[in-house]
């Protein structure tokens, strides 16, 4: 697996994995002052989460600058992230991004929150550990 620069584990947080859950990434590409290139869209699906960000495999996807800013959009919300680390599978087929939340849609984050504190002690249960 090959990866791209600063591919280290700076994630706060455990990570989950979970079921693929369908999303693109979405790159602003500009060029020159005055001439702009479309977006780049870069489909693919959210295949692990944690409180800071999520990672998200593509098929057949471009490289994209490390750090580079984007719009994220899951089940039809739009967040802002950040790409921190991204690695290529040994077949060079998929490629992983690492994102880190910069701006996190509302509903996004409640289904988030709702998968990462699956089993975990509920705030009244905090004090009465044994």
């Amino acid at each position: 697996m090959s990866e791209g620069p600063r591919s280290a584990n700076r994630r706060i947080g455990e990570r989950l994995e979970i079921e693929p859950v369908p999303a693109t990434l979405v790159f602003d590409r500009q060029e020159g002052r005055w001439l702009r290139r479309r977006p780049l869209e870069l489909h693919g699906q959210v295949v692990d989460v944690s409180v800071s960000g999520v990672a998200i495999e593509c098929v057949g996807s471009a490289e994209v600058a490390d750090r580079g800013m984007a719009t994220l959009r899951v089940r039809g919300s739009e967040s802002f992230v950040r790409v921190t680390r991204w690695s290529t599978s040994a077949d060079g087929e998929v490629r992983t991004y690492g994102v880190v939340f910069v701006r996190l849609h509302p509903r996004l984050q409640t289904e988030l929150f709702a998968v990462l504190g699956r089993g975990r002690p509920t705030p009244d249960r905090w004090f009465t550990a044994r």
